[in-house]
């Protein structure tokens, strides 16, 4: 395992390549680089692969929160909590399986958005590093970031106990609307890059925070919120098709 490059209470870095340019490209995960959520769909692994959770039921219950007028950070909490328990290890692993077999089943089930895959490649031939920042478990995206060799992961950090398992907490707070960009601020401020020279692509409302600062910013898929705000400023927008109903749950 590579040493981190960057350490917060919000963003644990162990999974980081370092890296000396100054330039860096954020890419939001779920619904902007691939077409799942991941925290939904690691539940049903996690159910399917080591048990002790009914996943739809469990998504059923966040999603009654949701309507019933928590806010996300709130739910976002709520679904760590049913991680209390579980081991690391054991998690890491069925991340790996999971990822693994979806990417070998891209032709058939689409996981990736290609236009966005294909700009995170088409940037990485520019010698400008990916970086994925998510609300998800850094757990469940290390797999990802280690296939397409990205930088690091700014994402959600669980407590874990002196045995390995998850307490149900989160480290911090959520990476989620300003979460995220006080995340990528930090990182930049650490690796030495202006944000104004830096990419950024996010498929939701609560992403704007984010890309505003960045000197690039890419809207993905329909959000009307995030396309007025593309309209009015001029970024750039990529269309990522129909999301599924499971995938929308939340949104």
């Amino acid at each position: 395992m590579n040493k981190g490059i960057y350490n917060s209470a919000l963003a644990y870095d162990a999974y980081a390549t370092p890296s000396t340019t100054k330039q860096f490209a954020f890419f939001d995960v779920d619904e902007t680089l691939i077409y799942e959520k991941s925290m939904f769909a690691m539940l049903h692994a996690i159910e399917k692969n080591i048990g002790g959770i009914k996943a739809q039921h469990a998504i059923d219950r966040l999603q009654s929160l949701r309507e019933g007028g928590a806010d996300r950070i709130s739910v976002n909490r709520a679904y760590y909590a049913l991680l209390s328990g579980y081991k690391q290890q054991d998690v890491m692993a069925v991340a790996k399986f999971h990822v693994r077999a979806r990417i070998e089943n891209h032709a058939r089930a689409p996981y990736f958005i290609e236009a966005v895959r294909d700009q995170l490649l088409f940037l990485q031939s520019l010698n400008i590093p990916a970086v994925l920042i998510s609300g998800s478990c850094i757990d469940f995206l290390e797999p990802l970031r280690r296939y397409f060799g990205a930088a690091a992961s700014l994402a959600t950090c669980l407590s874990i106990d002196k045995d390995g398992y998850y307490t149900g907490h989160i480290k911090g707070h959520p990476v989620i609307g300003p979460g995220k960009l006080s995340l990528i601020t930090q990182f930049a401020t650490q690796q030495g890059a202006d944000l104004s020279q830096c990419h950024g692509y996010g498929d939701h409302a609560s992403d704007i925070d984010f890309l505003s600062a960045v000197g690039w910013p890419t809207v993905v898929g329909n959000n009307e919120i995030l396309h007025k705000k593309a309209k009015s400023l001029g970024w750039k927008v990529i269309s990522s098709g129909p999301l599924s109903p499971q995938n929308a749950t939340l949104k």
